[in-house]
């Protein structure tokens, strides 16, 4: 064997390693990692109507609403440190011209057209991010008008790596429907659920605060979810 071949063949070896030893520490199996990884490359596309105008020159005022700015905090976290969320970074990328609290519990934007674009492009940049990085896990299908979502839930996803995606899809789901005008104060969001194994609708219900009312157990028997001992 050449030395040029030895050196590709310990550059290879030393690059597998590394990705076997990371997401051993991050107890995840690197074969579903690596499986996820390829999925991944699969081309998801996520676009919001871009139906409001907003004349050269001028601002407009959009209003997340209060249920959007409530489902988008913690359980430790006030309207206060949404709005700091929402103006990190504005001194560098100028979302918006101003961004303030209302009475109501709801957050209005002050937008020029140029940055109601530029957020429009960073909801479908989560969107398709959450989607392409689920893939392996589950297809998460949005409708056109963003009022209901589907999710095509594989074997082995567990109920927890669903929520996580959910809560991410959701929130930036409510905001595309006010970015794009189609329901100005944000509306709820169908979501539906199917375990690819069982073949069967498991959750069908509009997004909210209330429980989904289904158990681990019955989430790990139906998608197909094995628990160790």
């Amino acid at each position: 064997m050449e030395e040029r071949d030895i050196k590709i063949l310990a550059i290879g070896m030393i690059s597998m390693c590394i990705i076997f030893l990371g997401y051993q520490l991050l107890q995840e199996d690197p074969h579903e990692f690596l499986k996820r990884e390829a999925n991944a490359k699969k081309e998801i596309e996520i676009s919001v109507p871009r139906n409001l105008k907003i004349p050269k020159g001028e601002t407009a005022k959009i209003i997340l609403s209060d249920f959007w700015v409530g489902w988008s905090r913690l359980s430790d976290t006030t309207i206060e440190d949404i709005l700091e969320d929402i103006n990190s970074g504005n001194e560098d990328f100028f979302w918006q011209e101003e961004a303030y609290a209302n009475e109501d519990g709801s957050i209005t934007l002050v937008l020029t057209q140029e940055q109601l674009e530029r957020n429009i492009d960073r909801v479908e940049e989560n969107l398709e991010r959450i989607a392409k990085d689920n893939y392996g896990r589950m297809e998460i299908i949005i409708s056109e008008d963003f009022q209901s979502v589907t999710y095509y839930i594989k074997e082995g996803c567990t109920i927890l790596q669903w929520h996580i995606a959910y809560v991410g899809i959701v929130s930036y789901m409510f905001k595309a429907q006010t970015l794009s005008g189609i329901l100005p104060q944000g509306g709820d969001i169908r979501t539906i659920i199917i375990a690819e194994k069982a073949g069967e609708v498991i959750i069908d219900k509009r997004a909210g605060y209330e429980d989904f009312e289904i158990t681990h157990e019955e989430w790990n028997q139906k998608v197909g979810v094995e628990v160790a001992n």
